[in-house]
């Protein structure tokens, strides 16, 4: 993280370089081409040099030992598009990457957050349950130094996919590296995308029924303190940041708001169907967008981490 983020100061407002690119709108398939169905979750692998998101809601039924959303993980690479994780294994909707460069998801089909292996993505568990009961099914997730994981749990009924609910609440969530879960907060409405400041101080929770950004002010360990209105009056999904702090909120129907560290909102890109954004390539200053069914990219003069 120092890194990438030297010498970048906090506050620093980022210019778009260029406009939106288009990068992929589908996979290869059996029979060709594979259209994207529901694109989500990006995240860059800097040691693979690729980026990986997932793709769910897909069209072919369920296996029925598999519960959930079925789920592509896509690659995306020098030589285009593979899938690095195929349909019914991932059930993936979140991706992170951990400091030993494995991959952290956020899984639909057992409702958990589970860490899979960067090559071939074996998975571990890490957590599925709250006080004995199974998650609603996890959204989005972040990564600190260290180890520790914070994570969404909305209760969306098209990921439930039927299934009953086991918690009353949808939760913000945080796991250390101990395996030890803490309950952050149970009062917010379809929590969804979730990011750190980069000095960690920050944590950042994006929510579709409970319009706004909210965020949390973390302790020298690292724990949430009281809950406070960032941002208020929009509906938003996924959320990146950048090294000077600046937000990149995925608003479905809207497009991107780039929002600075103080709260003030300095332009919005066009992208209706938007999901979710992510920094990565080489030099961390390529904004990746998924927008359910295709996937763009932008050039920003200032670098981000690829939490």
């Amino acid at each position: 993280r120092a890194r990438v983020c030297a010498g970048i100061a906090a506050g620093t407002r980022p210019e778009l370089e260029g406009s939106l690119v288009a990068r992929a709108e589908s996979g290869p398939g059996a029979e060709g081409e594979q259209p994207f169905s529901f694109l989500e979750g990006p995240v860059w692998m800097e040691r693979e040099g690729v980026l990986r998101f997932s793709d769910f809601n897909r069209a072919s039924a369920l296996d029925a030992d598999a519960l959930g959303p079925p789920s592509i993980v896509w690659e995306l690479g020098p030589g285009g598009v593979r899938a690095f994780l195929p349909e019914g294994v991932a059930r993936s909707n979140g991706l992170a990457i951990d400091e030993a460069g494995f991959l952290v998801a956020a899984l639909h089909d057992r409702r958990e957050i589970a860490r899979l292996a960067p090559v071939d993505g074996a998975r571990t568990r890490l957590v599925d349950r709250h006080e004995g009961g199974r998650f609603n099914a996890p959204n989005d997730l972040v990564v600190g130094s260290g180890g520790v994981v914070f994570f969404t749990d909305p209760a969306y009924a098209g990921q439930l996919d039927g299934r009953a609910r086991e918690l009353a609440h949808e939760g913000v969530y945080r796991l250390d590296p101990a395996g030890t879960l803490t309950l952050v907060d149970d009062s917010l409405g379809r929590p969804n995308g979730i990011t750190l400041s980069p000095d960690e101080r920050w944590l950042y929770v994006a929510t579709r029924a409970d319009a706004g950004l909210y965020r949390y002010r973390l302790d020298d360990a690292g724990h949430a303190g009281q809950r406070e209105l960032f941002l208020p009056g929009e509906s938003n999904d996924g959320v990146a940041i950048d090294c000077a702090g600046n937000l990149y909120l995925a608003r479905p129907g809207r497009g991107l708001a780039i929002v600075t560290p103080d709260g003030h909102e300095l332009r919005q890109l066009s992208a209706r169907r938007i999901t979710n954004a992510a920094f990565g390539g080489p030099d961390h200053r390529t904004l990746f967008l998924t927008e359910q069914t295709r996937l763009r990219s932008v050039r920003v003069s200032v670098p981000g981490l690829p939490y």
